[in-house]
């Protein structure tokens, strides 16, 4: 990644939902391996846009088999290897991932990205 100003400057996450998760840092880069549970957490964040989701109900949507201590703290280390993978150190905290002071948590739609599902949408639309 070349750098400006000591920050890197990332290409467009590419992000693919049809299928299976697929996310690049550019169209032609490696993809980003990612946990089940942390794709999970991704489809949901950008197939429900524009909002922020309340803790409990992620921890539910992908570990509601799990206790709620456990279902918690494996939502908590899904979000931070999600974080710790879109947003690579040197990168803006919120660049992809916003949380909320309340704790809620969405994804960044104001970020560069794209996205497959929104190019479907608005083929279908036209």
């Amino acid at each position: 990644m070349p750098l400006v100003d000591k920050h890197p400057v990332l290409e467009e996450l590419h992000i693919r939902l049809f299928g299976r998760v697929r996310v690049a840092h550019g169209e032609r880069a490696p993809e980003i391996p990612f946990s089940r549970g942390a794709q999970t957490l991704l489809a949901f964040l950008l197939l429900h846009p524009n909002r922020y989701h309340p803790r409990e109900v992620l921890a539910e949507l992908a570990w509601g088999d799990r206790p709620d201590d456990q279902a918690r703290a494996a939502l908590n280390t899904a979000l931070w290897r999600l974080r710790s993978l879109l947003e690579p150190e040197g990168v803006t905290r919120g660049a992809f991932l916003r949380t909320a002071a309340s704790g809620e948590v969405g994804f960044n739609w104001d970020s560069n990205h794209w996205l497959d599902l929104a190019v479907f949408e608005k083929c279908a639309n036209c």
